[in-house]
């Protein structure tokens, strides 16, 4: 999956491209472990008339064509009557999450569609004032509802793509490492948490706490330089990694691309839709996944799977906020009123207090 900075530096290479661009037709197709959507589109001078999402894996524009199904998916179809002849105005991230967002103008009204990028992804259509019209999965969860002339709520947390330096050294404050606090509160990764950190030339074990105005000032420009930054594809062939942004914690000099969506689009992109193209996906899909866990992984001692990983980065603040509501209760009333609290409530399925120090979470239940 894309995180959100190379979903912001993708849309940053694409999007003045398709601004101005007419819908001529989309289709969606359900395949194994995703949904693919394409969305043809026709502007002049524009050579890559395809914006081919693979949600929640990622999304490029391509020149290449593909086969589709004879019977159309019956969201297709509702796609199609809603937004086939329509403009689109703008083509935006929301915040600094992993949802995009085509803002479009059909006839005299502006249509918002959504692309959730994150696990386990969904398209939504709503109208100007975020009312659902409809979606590819109608789900409630327990902070939102998913369903036809509900209002659409963005999972929306704070945007970290404009953060103040003042605010980036609260959040870094803490009694834990550097380099940990930069993978989960700013939401980068493991990855880009070691890079950062290599060039500033800071020890990660550091306690964020003990980090110097001035250090924590070099840490903060270059987290802003890498998610201002350009447009080029760095490809790295042992570790069969595709990055818009060059890595300096590598050995390996990679090979430079002038467009990351290019290549991405090189990569993933195909002529017709075929069980060969799924594996393909899933594997490089695999291999840009452990790549970006795997130096924080090995040197911090985790020693989970990705999928854990992944569920828990997906539900981090959730998990915060459970974590820190259960220990005020605690405050308050013994254990095994708190534990009595938790099992006639909403969250017995959720929260289990195997002992007075530690509890468990059912993350499939969040």
């Amino acid at each position: 999956m894309l995180s959100w900075i190379e979903i912001r530096l993708l849309i940053k290479e694409i999007g003045l491209n398709i601004s101005g661009a007419k819908i001529q037709k989309i289709s969606v197709v359900k395949e194994d472990d995703h949904v693919e959507a394409l969305i043809k589109i026709h502007k002049s001078n524009l050579f890559e008339k395809n914006l081919f999402f693979l949600v929640p894996f990622c999304f490029f524009l391509t020149a290449k064509a593909k086969t589709l199904p004879t019977i159309p998916h019956n969201f297709t179809m509702f796609l199609r009557n809603n937004l086939s002849g329509g403009i689109i105005e703008s083509f935006e991230q929301v915040g600094s999450e992993r949802i995009v967002r085509l803002n479009i103008r059909y006839h005299d009204e502006i249509k918002r569609l959504y692309f959730e990028l994150f696990a386990p992804g969904n398209i939504i259509l709503c109208d100007d004032v975020n009312i659902i019209l409809g979606a590819y999965t109608k789900k409630e969860f327990r902070d939102r509802t998913i369903k036809n002339k509900e209002g659409y709520v963005i999972p929306l947390e704070k945007d970290l793509s404009v953060i103040s330096f003042e605010d980036f050294k609260a959040i870094i404050n803490e009694n834990i490492e550097i380099v940990k606090i930069l993978a989960t509160k700013l939401r980068i990764g493991g990855l880009l948490s070691e890079e950062i950190i290599n060039r500033v030339d800071i020890d990660k074990n550091c306690l964020g706490k003990d980090v110097t105005n001035t250090k924590a000032k070099a840490i903060y420009e270059e987290f802003k330089r890498i998610i201002d930054g350009g447009s080029k594809g760095y490809f790295y062939q042992e570790r069969m990694l595709l990055s818009p942004i060059e890595l300096s914690i590598f050995d390996e000099k990679p090979k430079i691309f002038d467009s990351f969506n290019k290549e991405l689009s090189n990569l993933l992109s195909t002529p017709k839709v075929n069980k060969d193209y799924v594996e393909e996906l899933k594997k490089i899909n695999s291999v840009l996944e452990k790549q970006r866990a795997a130096v924080f992984e090995i040197e911090n001692g985790i020693d989970k799977n990705n999928n854990l990983g992944n569920a828990i980065y997906e539900k981090y603040s959730v998990l915060e906020r459970l974590v820190s509501e259960v220990k005020e209760l605690l405050k308050k009333h013994n254990f095994l009123d708190v534990k009595e609290k938790i099992k006639d409530s909403k969250f017995s399925e959720i929260i289990d207090l195997k002992t007075k120090d530690k509890l468990a979470i059912n993350l499939d239940k969040l």
